[in-house]
């Protein structure tokens, strides 16, 4: 099954992203990763969120061919450039290293240490590139703890992938196949989304249209 709204092309993306109202302050939120959810909505003060205007998508950061490391962070910086957001909010993610590394002994302590160190490295360059842009653009950009999002998304800080896309069938009423995220991606889309609610909630709606 395909990727859920996947684009690696900015200027393919910004071609699907709606027009930002000359009222509205964009909001966007994202769970960062390689395969990276991506949720904007164009909030107007004063006026009710409609979920059909919540816009939903995927950026694919990952490495292929011949491109170098640093490739995922010049792409991430530009579709913020297109997506242009006046505020941001991201999943302040922490890699875990799956079960299997630690039950299966065909990896080694190195190996373990190896891979959480790479994966730490690429989240790590990705927050900071977030941080970076939102800095040089001066505007408000805040990172939550994966357990405050499935708190705020379920009760449960606890909470299973299958849950947050329940959680998400529910409040958006959407029809996302909680069985397929592994092919899918919408596990990621459920959690950028819940990053943007999160942030409009948390974020002073008179927020003014100016730089911080």
């Amino acid at each position: 099954m395909p990727k859920y709204r996947m684009y690696k092309d900015p200027k393919q993306f910004g071609g699907k992203l709606e027009k930002k109202p000359a009222d509205a302050i964009r909001f966007l939120g994202l769970d960062l990763g390689s395969n990276c959810g991506v949720a904007v909505y164009d909030f107007i003060p004063g006026k009710k969120m409609l979920q059909e205007k919540l816009q939903l998508f995927q950026w694919d950061l990952s490495v292929q061919g011949l491109e170098s490391g640093a490739s995922r962070f010049v792409r991430l910086r530009a579709f913020l450039n297109t997506v242009d957001p006046d505020v941001v909010g991201y999943e302040d993610v922490k890699y875990t290293p799956p079960r299997e590394f630690f039950v299966n002994k065909k990896f080694g302590i190195p190996a373990v240490l190896s891979r959480v160190a790479t994966a730490s490295e690429v989240l790590g360059g990705m927050k900071v590139t977030v941080a970076t842009w939102a800095e040089e653009a001066d505007l408000i950009a805040t990172g939550f703890a994966i357990s405050t999002i499935k708190k705020f998304a379920t009760g449960n800080g606890k909470s299973s992938k299958e849950d947050m896309i329940a959680a998400a069938n529910k409040s958006l009423g959407a029809a996302f196949d909680s069985t397929k995220y592994k092919s899918t991606g919408i596990d990621n889309v459920v959690d950028a989304a819940f990053v943007l609610l999160l942030l409009i909630q948390t974020t002073n709606a008179g927020l003014s249209h100016s730089k911080k």
